[in-house]
């Protein structure tokens, strides 16, 4: 009965094993680039489930997360004006009560114009005296993205394995199979 047998000298061996490491990093950079798109709907949903309220109004904020490709991995960026603030939360301020009128009137809290500004001022007071409570949507989606790094990096490394080039096969009787001597 014949098997197919591979052989691999020294002289592979050390050349396989040279190319490893510039092998390996492709793949744990590729994992890296995968985690941060799937990072990107990790973003998206955490500000669609901010508490103390989702930060949603026209979906700017979600609409500007990206993730980028980058030499040695990836990078989720929120570009939308306000990413930060809504971050991070802000110190006391007087905002402009025009923006808020507006707001008030696209979320349908009021009926008219009038119930609509009176809104809008207990908003800007509110600001005024508290500021722009954090909603750290980031930070808790990054939680969820650092776990996506190490199942991207093994899957990779785990798809490197199988294109590794094999060596010549060759078939060979197995001696002694099943004979005892």
């Amino acid at each position: 009965m014949a098997s197919s047998r591979a052989e691999l000298t020294l002289a592979q061996f050390a050349q396989q094993m040279q190319n490893l490491p510039d092998a390996m990093e492709g793949a744990i950079i590729r994992g890296l680039r995968s985690a941060a798109m799937r990072g990107v709907t990790d973003v998206v949903e955490a500000i669609n489930t901010a508490k103390p309220y989702p930060v949603v109004d026209r979906g700017e904020l979600a609409g500007s997360v990206e993730a980028t490709s980058l030499p040695k991995g990836g990078r989720i960026s929120v570009d939308a004006p306000h990413a930060a603030v809504m971050e991070t939360g802000s110190r006391p301020f007087w905002p402009p009560l025009q923006p808020l009128i507006d707001w008030v009137l696209r979320k349908g809290l009021a009926e008219d114009e009038d119930e609509a500004e009176e809104m809008a001022l207990g908003i800007q007071k509110k600001f005024a005296f508290v500021g722009i409570e954090p909603r750290h949507y980031f930070r808790r989606a990054m939680v969820r993205v650092r776990k996506h790094i190490p199942i991207e990096v093994e899957s990779e490394l785990a798809q490197m394995s199988r294109v590794i080039p094999k060596t010549k096969t060759q078939k060979i009787s197995k001696l002694g199979k099943g004979k005892k001597k």
